[in-house]
């Protein structure tokens, strides 16, 4: 599984010299191995794989609480464990998986927005994600993906993830959000109609 070199490699770090920015590069390596388990539906890995990401997380606040780019996984972290299902919360009680809060994940995922140095466009990415799958908050999640698209114009994963929020919103067509500049190629790789 190619996604378990990343954690390999931070853990190899760490064990020569522990740093903030070692525990960082280990949190998001262990995000990315609970992503790759959860898209498997190996949830037990995937929960475990979160939990040692966010003790990474932790210990790189502890060593630098100025590290905010560690407040995205954190973010992530907590946002997602405040969405399981009830089943899956009772399930994380039994496994001593530490509890979260959506709120104090969406506050997370923009201190790192703001004040990140590596994590930035991802953050503000998945927090217009989350606001769309989980909250249905489309106008907030149109506004937070904006300025990626404006940024990255020819992003296609920026630019098709503007669409959605718009759509859901009740615009009349995916064109009438002003957010046109690059969305053409991005519309034919993902299968979206072309604009006007």
């Amino acid at each position: 599984m190619w996604w378990r070199r990343p954690s390999l490699l931070a853990e190899a770090g760490l064990a020569k010299h522990e740093s903030a920015e070692m525990h960082l590069y280990a949190g998001m390596a262990g995000g990315l191995a609970s992503r790759m388990y959860g898209l498997r539906a190996e949830n037990r890995a995937a929960a475990r794989a979160g939990v040692r990401a966010r003790e990474h997380f932790l210990r790189a606040f502890a060593l630098d609480p100025s590290l905010a780019d560690a407040d995205m996984g954190l973010g992530l972290y907590n946002y997602y464990v405040d969405t399981l299902s009830t089943i899956a919360r009772v399930l994380r009680f039994f496994m001593g998986i530490p509890g979260g809060s959506k709120e104090e994940g969406i506050r997370q995922l923009q201190l790192a927005m703001d004040h990140g140095q590596l994590t930035p466009a991802l953050a503000r990415y998945y927090l217009a994600i989350n606001l769309h799958l989980f909250d249905q908050k489309y106008e907030q999640a149109l506004q937070v993906v904006t300025p990626l698209v404006e940024k990255y114009p020819d992003n296609p994963i920026f630019s098709a993830g503007s669409r959605r929020p718009v759509w859901k919103a009740g615009e009349k067509s995916a064109g009438d959000c002003g957010l046109s500049r690059g969305c053409g190629r991005a519309n034919r790789r993902c299968g979206l109609p072309e604009e006007n």
